[in-house]
């Protein structure tokens, strides 16, 4: 039984349940996994369970979902697999279709570089799943930034224009980098993938929520940075809800039972897991018994309270601006600029 008030250490208060935003038999959703990746897991399972919201309430809109990825994991994966149909939506449009056949991975293929995990995945509607594929955007001072995010802003109208009609966006992170900056971006926070697609949304002023997997699930954050950013998010009014994570978990694990247990989404149905296992505490395995996950990702090593790993926190569409004054990368950042370690208040 999911329980939000199980989740203090965490979040400074207990959350309300979410409930998808509901849409029409006559409206369309999209879900976007941000981070490119297994959030494309994600991105599918969420589409699932707004589908099903939708028709207990006798509605039964469409669901789209996608992916974030580079420009050049499109043309590698082309080359490497040149029997699948991976061609744009609309022409120039920078979203692509993964053609109708779904591609099984194989045991041990992990898919890094190229879209394999994308076509992976179920077909759904408007040709889902659906691929947006950026440029690399970088800057060599934070002044630089700002132009490059409204270029990046333009690609991504572009595909969500492409992508029409959309009525409500759901964009998904697991682990939440996307809040505190992570550490595998080593450039600007504001320039990460996950980041250029919220603050792109916003700037086109589309109605969305941004959902966090698992925090710190990546590996990317630690405990303190993720309660942080979180407590911020909270007193700004920020924080719209939270979930169980389950539902989402066991819907992915069926496409990631081949993947590395150390990839986010096998990360987030152990977590489950271990939460089913407790209602038998004697028979417990050992990995079970730790406080804490240690989760080692791309040579980051955290511990990840167990409980984390079963939530889903919701923040506010509103808040894109806000999560960069939030987070310690985005105040180390400013800091840089002003001479200064004070939090730069928006």
């Amino acid at each position: 039984m999911f329980k939000p008030e199980e989740y203090e250490a965490l979040l400074p208060h207990p959350l309300p349940l979410y409930d998808y935003h509901p849409l029409s038999s006559a409206q369309r959703g999209l879900v976007i996994g941000m981070g490119g990746g297994c959030d494309i897991f994600a991105a599918y399972a969420i589409a699932q369970q707004w589908s099903q919201a939708c028709e207990r309430a006798g509605e039964h809109p469409q669901i789209l979902y996608s992916s974030v990825c580079g420009e050049k994991h499109i043309s590698r994966t082309r080359d490497e697999l040149p029997q699948f149909k991976i061609e744009e939506l609309q022409e120039n449009a920078s979203v692509y279709t993964t053609g109708p056949v779904q591609r099984p991975l194989e045991h041990g293929e992990e898919g890094y570089g190229t879209i394999k995990l994308e076509l992976s995945v179920p077909r759904g509607p408007g040709g889902s799943p659906l691929v947006f594929a950026l440029p690399k955007f970088t800057a060599d001072s934070q002044s630089e930034v700002k132009v490059q995010q409204e270029k990046a802003a333009e690609v991504i109208a572009r595909a969500l224009e492409a992508a029409s009609p959309v009525d409500y966006i759901l964009a998904v992170d697991a682990g939440g980098d996307s809040i505190t900056g992570g550490t595998d971006w080593s450039g600007f926070m504001e320039l990460g993938r996950d980041r250029l697609i919220l603050n792109a949304l916003k700037a086109k002023a589309v109605s969305f929520d941004h959902l966090v997997l698992g925090p710190a699930c990546d590996g990317e954050s630690s405990e303190d940075e993720m309660r942080e950013s979180l407590q911020i998010l909270h007193d700004r009014g920020h924080l719209k809800g939270c979930m169980d994570v389950a539902p989402i978990a066991d819907c992915m694990q069926q496409y990631t039972l081949g993947l590395m247990p150390t990839r986010t989404p096998n990360i987030l149905w152990r977590g489950c897991e271990r939460r089913r296992l407790l209602k038998d505490a004697s028979q417990l395995p050992d990995w079970a018994k730790e406080e804490a996950l240690l989760v080692v990702r791309h040579e980051n090593s955290r511990r990840v309270p167990w409980t984390w790993l079963t939530i889903v926190v919701v923040i506010k569409g509103a808040a894109a601006n806000d999560i960069f004054f939030a987070s310690k990368k985005g105040k180390d950042e400013l800091s840089q600029i002003v001479g200064s370690s004070e939090p730069i208040q928006q």
